[in-house]
């Protein structure tokens, strides 16, 4: 009967055979990965979860001192075209996303939601 050990790694170290590297020096390898993800993930949340804050804030302070209760982000027809409203941080500007919203459009007749 034949017994395998190994295999030669492109080093021309013998590797275990077994769960793919998971156990002995794989598993730092693996460790260090997830350790990548991790860091990855928390600051994508971080820096998510802080630009919602800031808008909050940045809302209901206009709210409070100037009664201006517009939305931060709104989107309004108007002749024909759908154009996307940002006021934050004491700016406004607009975009055109008239493609966009016949795309959403599309969409909810496909998925059988309800228009407004």
């Amino acid at each position: 009967s034949m017994v395998l050990e190994g295999a030669a790694s492109p080093c021309g170290e013998a590797e275990p055979r077994g769960f793919g590297g998971a156990l002995g020096k794989g598993g730092r390898r693996m460790k260090r990965d997830w350790r990548a993800f991790g860091f990855g993930l928390g600051l994508g949340l971080f820096v998510f979860i802080t630009g919602g804050g800031l808008l909050a804030v940045d809302y209901q302070g206009r709210k409070l001192s100037f009664g201006d209760d517009t939305p931060v982000a709104q989107v309004v027809e108007r002749d024909g075209r759908a154009r996307l409203t940002v006021k934050a941080f004491g700016r406004e500007q607009s975009w055109d996303v008239t493609e966009l919203e016949e795309a959403w459009d599309l969409i909810r007749d496909f998925t059988c939601i309800p228009h407004d």
